[in-house]
């Protein structure tokens, strides 16, 4: 692997630093007059700890408070690898370079454009883990959709580590979803089925996503928790992966 890039070419100023001081004034105006929502208890009280002004909802930030939160930024640091020659320093003038994330779709070698699996996404973390010009195989360098999302960031956190002992990047999600009643995810969407729940199953298996076999459905079942005997069906998965869209995937309509 190549060392990180340390770059020597001078920073090239885009504004003088009156107009730096004008957008930093009306910055911090916003954070103190406006103020900033967060949803989140969590996150309420740990700006409350900070010293932040707490109404609600709402959290007001005294200039002062940003700047002194913002000294305490290291500027620079180690890139820990599983395998420590791969470990790269991270900050000041130094760079890396990782593959880019989150493409919802592939083009593959017979030139077909289809959703990518997770088949896909191995695959593209041994090739970034070969590139001696990649520092990392960053997370998600494509969306896998044969995973359900409620267990879909395990996956991709897995395939990283698996494939590669370079460094790479974390996934992020919400407490909600890591934490469930099994303790370490949520609910998964895969149950004992009945009559229709096996009707589904079967609409499933004669309408797989490209690259998802029969028998990769059933290993997939098989992995997931039941509370019940007897076989293990996949649920209307749709329902977890494509909620926000109010209605199934193409491949199951």
């Amino acid at each position: 692997m190549l060392p990180s890039l340390h770059r020597r070419l001078p920073v090239t100023e885009l504004m003088d630093e009156e107009h730096v001081a004008r957008i930093d004034d009306a910055s911090m105006s916003i954070l103190e007059e406006v103020g900033i929502v967060f949803r989140d208890e969590i996150a309420l009280a740990d700006w409350k700890k900070a010293g932040a002004d707490v109404r609600g909802e709402r959290v007001h930030l005294d200039r002062a408070l940003v700047r002194d939160l913002i000294s305490t930024i290291p500027s620079g640091w180690e890139y820990r690898a599983r395998n420590p020659e791969r470990s790269l320093p991270f900050g000041g003038n130094h760079s890396i370079f990782v593959p880019m994330t989150g493409a919802p779709f592939i083009r593959d070698l017979d030139d077909v454009r289809r959703w990518p699996t997770i088949a896909d996404l191995n695959m593209f973390h041994k090739l970034a883990h070969m590139s001696p010009a990649l520092h990392s195989t960053a997370h998600h360098i494509v969306e896998p959709m044969d995973m359900v999302v409620s267990h879909r960031h395990l996956a991709i956190t897995y395939s990283s580590m698996k494939h590669s002992d370079k460094t790479f990047m974390g996934m992020t999600t919400s407490g909600k979803k890591c934490r469930g009643r099994h303790g370490h995810v949520r609910n998964p969407v895969w149950q004992r089925g009945d009559g229709s729940d096996a009707r589904d199953h079967r609409k499933l298996q004669r309408k797989l996503a490209p690259g998802m076999g029969r028998d990769n459905v059933v290993r997939y079942a098989r992995l997931l928790p039941s509370q019940s005997t007897g076989p293990v069906l996949p649920l209307r998965p749709w329902r977890s992966q494509h909620s926000c869209l109010g209605r199934p995937p193409r491949w199951l309509s």
